[in-house]
């Protein structure tokens, strides 16, 4: 008999109340946006309702209804508080309001906090979740102020307000939300709107704790209280910056290349270079296109499946393996190809325990990502729309890297097909390793080991 200790809230982990938060925001902001004052017909199947709720909290953007046609102003701002609580995390935002009233963090509340935002230093939790929001009120508000002049003689004075706001905490959460149906593929013209979302995404992208980083190390610079021969930031900054600048031209010139005689054809130079450089930012987890995802060949495709299967940065509102598991990835690679048996970079090694973290990371996400393609497959045989292979894998690789673009057969996807992504956005947001933690059983030391045998492999 099951002692009461295990039916206490206190028995549950850290990324059991993570997921439990999320799924209950889903399922809140599911019935909220199925009542007819969220949609202009007064009428959405409830399935949508789920996909788009999902979709939100878990910053992905994938939408199978428009956004700005379906729904009204009360259901758009349904959607936008989703996004909010999905980008900041849902038990982040809940543990700032307890602070706000002046209550103290418990030790299970910094638990959740490490495992919601995943910083690098652990040490004034408070402080550093104080700081996260602030943070991001600042950077969104910052962002409207300046789409507003932009959109004004797009959509007019009066929607102009609410278009910039919603569009800058969209993109700084990574949601790749947007108030057009055909999302940004007619804003490609209007570079002051673009490059805003871009920066907002990049930033957001990066990860608080990077950014945080990036200011402590200048402050100490320009004080001069920084150490001689000492590095200016961590090593985590330096990896998540050199990845990220790395893949952003790496992508650029990678979808410039790759369509410069099919969807780029007869394009100016600068205007396709740009087109390649949103693309290639907003394809690691933001979902935002000024492009025809359709339009694009199988080879583009596929570089931005690899892409958006890397994703953001850890600590950060996007999704993906992320880019430092990315990076060790790599190296250990190089490492054991050079026969070495440690992972060295930046003058500084490795732990085995990370290293061990980003495989199963990997493994994992490829093995989750693998077989929902395999469902998707069965279960879209029958479809009407007869999507290709290509463009399964790519909605796919998606809504696991919680990105949002799409080849368009989103809305045409069956029940089953739909909810099969729904299941991914949800594993993507929450994370394999989270996932891994949430049906595992509670580790148990061993009291004997058996013999040792050796295998043969590759």
């Amino acid at each position: 008999m099951p002692s009461k200790a295990s039916f206490s809230p206190r028995a549950f982990l850290p990324s059991q109340v993570l997921a439990a938060s999320f799924a209950g925001a889903i399922l809140v902001g599911s019935i909220l946006l199925f009542l007819p004052f969220s949609s202009v017909t007064g009428h959405t199947d409830y399935i949508d309702c789920l996909f788009t709720a999902t979709s939100a909290t878990c910053v992905t953007g994938l939408v199978v209804v428009g956004t700005g046609s379906h729904f009204t102003t009360v259901g758009r701002t349904i959607i936008l508080i989703l996004i909010q609580l999905g980008g900041l995390g849902i038990m982040t935002a809940g543990i700032f309001m307890t602070m706000l009233l002046g209550r103290s963090l418990s030790l299970r509340e910094r638990a959740i906090i490490r495992d919601t935002l995943n910083p690098v230093r652990t040490k004034r939790l408070p402080i550093v979740v104080m700081y996260a929001v602030i943070f991001t009120l600042i950077t969104e508000a910052l962002g409207a102020v300046i789409l507003y002049p932009a959109f004004r003689p797009i959509v007019g004075s009066q929607k102009a307000y609410g278009t910039a706001i919603f569009h800058s905490i969209s993109a700084f959460c990574n949601a790749g939300f947007s108030t057009f149906d055909t999302n940004l593929e007619k804003l490609g013209s209007f570079p002051s709107i673009t490059m805003t979302i871009m920066s907002l995404l990049i930033v957001g992208g990066l990860g608080f704790f990077v950014i945080l980083d990036l200011i402590s190390g200048l402050k100490r610079k320009v004080t001069g209280r920084q150490l001689k021969r000492a590095p200016l930031f961590t090593l985590h900054t330096r990896i998540v910056l050199t990845v990220t600048v790395g893949l952003l031209l790496l992508g650029t010139f990678g979808l410039f290349l790759l369509e410069e005689g099919h969807l780029f054809e007869g394009m100016d130079l600068s205007d396709s270079l740009s087109d390649s450089l949103f693309l290639s930012a907003s394809a690691r987890t933001a979902g935002f296109s000024t492009v025809p995802t359709s339009s694009l060949s199988d080879a583009s495709l596929f570089f931005l499946t690899l892409l958006m299967f890397i994703g953001a940065s850890p600590g950060s509102t996007g999704g993906g393996i992320k880019t430092t598991t990315f990076a060790l990835i790599v190296l250990f690679a190089i490492a054991r190809m050079r026969g070495k048996s440690h992972v060295n970079v930046l003058g500084r090694r490795i732990p085995e325990r990370v290293i061990n973290k980003s495989l199963a990371i990997v493994s994992l996400s490829i093995f989750m990502l693998a077989v929902s393609i395999l469902m998707l497959l069965v279960l879209e045989r029958g479809n009407q729309a007869d999507p290709s292979f290509m463009q399964i894998v790519f909605e796919a690789a998606s809504a696991f890297g919680t990105v949002g673009l799409s080849t368009g057969i989103t809305s045409t996807l069956t029940s089953g097909g739909k909810l099969v992504i729904i299941l991914l956005m949800f594993l993507g947001r929450l994370g394999p390793l989270t996932i891994a933690t949430l049906v595992a059983t509670q580790a148990r030391t061993a009291k004997y080991s058996f013999p040792e045998e050796n295998v043969m492999v590759g």
